[in-house]
């Protein structure tokens, strides 16, 4: 009777860190040293910050049956979409973090200093911007990066009292580049 060993040395942990960025913005060097990425300059991008679970991925995709009258199983399968997304729910809340949440721009900014007002609106209808997410693993040996994303979820912030502070819940639906990728999966040597 053959023994198999199970391998156990993958198991990918920790919430990792996400960023985002206005498109266009360069990927990130994806030099690999000792097994991990050797540089984590992600130069133009910024970090949302903290999260109340992590982040979610997610690639739905759609599939009809080919079906014949004479056959009572499928035929075969053909793909006919494709949705690719992150969720998460950010537990930091700036007029930054809130236009990017409402694919707008910047906020518009009053004043300096203690008299400085910042005022976040809605953009017209029409006038979303898109974004690019980053994503990095905890141990810096996995990357997602989605150069076109679109929030498109509802914006929901809950104040209560007690430890339940409030967050921003997001949903970025990703949308293909140039050269028709909605995102790259990218793992750093022994994940490779």
């Amino acid at each position: 009777m053959a023994t198999f060993t199970v391998p156990k040395g993958f198991i990918a942990k920790g919430p990792g860190t996400l960023l985002y960025a206005d498109p266009g913005t360069a990927f990130p060097d994806y030099t690999v040293t000792s097994n991990v990425w050797s540089n984590n300059a992600w130069a133009g991008w910024t970090q949302w910050g903290i999260t109340k679970t992590g982040s979610e991925w997610s690639i739905n995709v759609s599939m009809d049956p080919i079906q014949a009258a004479e056959y009572l199983d499928d035929l075969d399968q053909v793909a006919t979409g494709r949705v690719v997304s992150v969720k998460f729910e950010i537990q930091n809340i700036t007029a930054a973090l809130a236009v990017r949440a409402l694919n707008r721009p910047t906020p518009t900014t009053t004043g300096s200093g203690t008299t400085k007002r910042t005022t976040v609106k809605m953009p017209g209808l029409g006038g979303e911007l898109y974004s690019m997410i980053g994503w990095q693993s905890t141990d810096d040996k996995e990357r997602i990066v989605a150069a076109n994303c679109l929030q498109i979820g509802s914006i929901t912030t809950n104040r209560r009292k007690g430890a339940d502070n409030a967050t921003l819940q997001l949903e970025f639906k990703f949308f293909p580049d140039g050269a028709g990728e909605p995102f790259y999966w990218d793992f750093a040597g022994d994940r490779a």
